[in-house]
């Protein structure tokens, strides 16, 4: 729900603004925000690196937002509504898979975490034409 609410939001800021404009604001704030919120609910990674992948691309966003405050001066009519929508949808986007991290099941056994998204494994055996391997990738 919170995804295709961004997206919705995202694609009308596109008709306002233009794609060159709202696409990189919307999605450059969803992956500022969303990393931030992910690395604080689970610190994982270098955070210098991280850090400094987070200000490159708030500096494409800003960058792009000031070629986008010149528009006008080329003779484009622009309003700020297309960049205010793109904000709204990056928000939101950003907080979206901090939410779906939340619902991944910790542990991948039978019924453990009833109601979390689990993977399933697939034993060799049952793929037609592969055979049975140890634990150590070898032929049984």
């Amino acid at each position: 729900m919170l995804f295709n609410l961004a997206n919705i939001l995202l694609v009308a800021a596109i008709d306002i603004a233009g794609m060159a404009v709202a696409f990189p604001i919307g999605i450059g704030i969803a992956l500022v925000q969303g990393t931030i919120v992910n690395y604080i609910g689970d610190p994982k990674g270098d955070v210098w690196l991280i850090l400094t992948g987070i200000t490159f691309v708030a500096i494409a966003i800003v960058v792009n937002a000031i070629a986008y405050r010149r528009l006008p001066a080329l003779g484009q009519k622009t309003t700020g509504k297309g960049i205010v929508i793109s904000v709204a949808a990056g928000v939101l986007m950003g907080f979206f898979f901090r939410f779906v991290a939340a619902a991944i099941a910790k542990k991948y056994g039978a019924g453990e975490d009833p109601g979390m998204l689990t993977r399933t494994r697939r034993s060799s055996r049952s793929l037609p034409g592969s055979s049975p391997r140890t634990s150590s990738g070898t032929l049984s």
